[in-house]
């Protein structure tokens, strides 16, 4: 909920990120520490949660922290980071957050 003291513009910028990128669930599992089973970590939507297949699209946050949406501290799917993790992401992902 936004405050009186927040415009609208002000409340997204909290929870969007400055980058992410979309990937389907069957990219992300050959790492072999992805989770055999996914849980949404954090759900705070007020949707209901989804049903993960391998064609199911994700975000990989700036933070390397995978998301169902674009929004960076909401609905986390995985949150293990760790230097294995950001090298399996760069290497074989190719994920890089640009340079702004």
């Amino acid at each position: 909920m936004v405050s009186a003291s927040e415009n609208p513009t002000q409340a997204l910028s909290k929870t969007i990120g400055k980058y992410c990128k979309a990937y389907q669930i069957r990219d992300l599992s050959t790492f072999e520490q992805w989770p055999q089973v996914i849980d949404i970590l954090k759900h705070q939507s007020s949707e209901r949660p989804p049903q993960f297949i391998p064609e199911t699209v994700v975000y990989l946050q700036e933070n390397y922290v995978v998301t169902v949406s674009i929004f960076k501290e909401r609905d986390i799917i995985f949150d293990q980071v760790t230097p294995e993790w950001q090298t399996f992401c760069r290497d074989v992902l190719g994920f890089q957050v640009p340079k702004f």
